[in-house]
């Protein structure tokens, strides 16, 4: 008697599997077998499809993780990214599209920034030219230190904004892939980051010179250790430095063993020996 109802419960337990099984599942649950005369067989057979159905999803979601990060990047047609200026408010920088909403205040409608919305507008972020024609997303033609200017803005968007998606058109195709003016983009911004570390290197081994202006007394430089922000354990003299490709000079703190460099020149009126002058005019 004990026995059969041991029996009976089991089999009930079953059965509320089953259809637990069949209400989630229906296609997979056809396919499954569930003898109503076999019921604890049954039982081992409904847990068994749902470790295995938990499994399967794990392995699917283990897959997607795998996946690279692009893969399954929107990619957004310039006319879906125009009609994105108010909830949500989306931009396109570099080919990236991001979502400002939480910045409605400056790229929102009356907002400061509203003409970047909707649109990939990278190059106006480094004329300053807003106007209709102005608004390109195409930097083909900048100086290299300018496309450094790029990659700061690029670097504060992904920063402290959303990440949605791609746009179709000047750095990406219809299928997400880098465009040939996305690879001379990252060209031209490596090509800053080159020439930015050795004018780094130059002012660390010629530190600019500190310089003041007052009506009173006019223009004063001079040199200390620590003068042009360079921590150093030498003054160095004040000097004209006209730097090979440059269009102008800079005054730059110079160590004795270089003070016979032909880039360096004198200022009128300066101790060749004194680390502090007062120029004539503004403009020496």
């Amino acid at each position: 008697m004990e026995i059969s109802i041991k029996l009976l419960l089991f089999s009930s337990l079953a059965l509320g599997f089953a259809i637990v099984i069949a209400w989630y599942y229906p296609k997979e649950f056809q396919l499954a077998s569930f003898s109503p005369l076999g019921s604890i067989f049954s039982l081992v057979s409904v847990i068994d499809f749902v470790s295995k159905k938990k499994a399967a999803t794990a392995e699917r979601a283990n897959e997607q993780m795998k996946r690279s990060p692009t893969e399954g990047d929107r990619i957004f047609s310039s006319d879906e990214l125009a009609a994105m200026t108010e909830d949500p408010i989306l931009l396109g920088f570099l080919g990236k599209v991001f979502d400002v909403t939480k910045g409605s205040k400056h790229y929102g409608p009356g907002g400061g920034y509203q003409f970047f919305a909707g649109k990939d507008a990278t190059r106006a972020f480094i004329t300053g030219d807003f106007t209709e024609s102005g608004l390109l997303s195409d930097i083909n033609g900048l100086e290299p230190k300018e496309a450094l200017e790029v990659k700061t803005w690029l670097d504060f968007y992904e920063k402290d904004y959303i990440y949605v998606g791609k746009l179709h058109g000047t750095y990406y195709d219809a299928d997400g892939r880098p465009t040939e003016k996305l690879i001379s983009a990252h060209r031209l911004i490596a090509e800053g980051e080159k020439e930015k570390a050795a004018n780094d290197a130059d002012k660390r081994k010629f530190p600019p010179c500190n310089s003041e202006w007052s009506e009173k007394t006019g223009t004063r430089i001079w040199c200390s250790t620590r003068s042009g922000g360079i921590s150093r354990d030498w003054t160095g003299f004040p000097r004209k430095y006209f730097q090979p490709g440059a269009k102008s000079f800079r005054c730059a703190c110079v160590p004795e063993q270089e003070l016979d460099n032909p880039h360096f020149k004198m200022y009128d009126n300066c101790d060749p020996r004194a680390t502090s002058c007062k120029l004539a005019s503004k403009n020496e």
